[in-house]
């Protein structure tokens, strides 16, 4: 993505976007690699739900800061709304397919009653309103922003919010690489939520 909107969309990268984005896919790289990986074992209902009233919460909020402040940047606050309603989209996939093998014991994409019980869980719902929340938010970042920089905050944000959920939720190992990656990559996106983009940079040495 970065590639193809520097050649073909003619974007261009401050020197701290670019140092955001390498952190990004410096943390990404780290998972990666991630040794044995453990699937974990149910779902943590409880906690999901919590999850998702702070995940709303920072939706809003993200937006709301977005449209009153008027930042410069603040396609990156769709952004990480994005990243953040897809994470709990990723999330549900895997909760609801919990709830279908706890129903009928096994779940398979090529079995009829599985995917009916996947659609028809109440769990189906909220996964649902995350993926039409994500989708929105995610045209208002391409309809203002680069996408150079917007798809690696929210593409990444989003494995970082899974991740976490792994352990949280679903009481996945949680080793001292995966803290490292996750922390490296909301450094990068840090880093391109407060640094100016590429105009402004521009504007102001001018």
């Amino acid at each position: 993505v970065i590639l193809l909107g520097w050649t073909y969309l003619d974007e261009k990268l401050s020197r701290g976007q670019g140092l955001g984005i390498f952190t990004v896919i410096m943390g990404t790289v780290l998972i990666i690699f991630i040794e044995q990986p453990i699937t974990g074992s149910g779902t943590r209902f409880d906690r999901l739900l919590v999850f998702n009233v702070v995940s709303l919460l920072a939706i809003v909020g993200l937006a709301v800061t977005a449209y009153r402040q008027k930042v410069n940047n603040y396609e990156i606050y769709y952004a990480i709304a994005t990243g953040i309603a897809f994470g709990n989209v990723e999330t549900y996939i895997k909760a609801n397919t919990n709830i279908v093998i706890s129903e009928i014991g096994e779940f398979s994409i090529f079995s009829v009653d599985s995917l009916y019980y996947f659609v028809n869980s109440w769990s189906f719902a909220v996964l649902m309103l995350f993926g039409v929340i994500g989708w929105l938010c995610m045209q208002i970042t391409y309809s203002h922003g680069n996408i150079s920089v917007s798809v690696p905050v929210f593409a990444v944000l989003q494995s970082c919010i899974t991740i976490s959920c792994g352990y949280f939720i679903f009481d996945e190992y949680f080793s001292l690489q995966k803290v490292v990656a996750i922390t490296t990559i909301l450094s990068g996106i840090l880093m391109l939520v407060l640094l100016p983009p590429m105009a402004e940079a521009e504007t102001n040495v001018a």
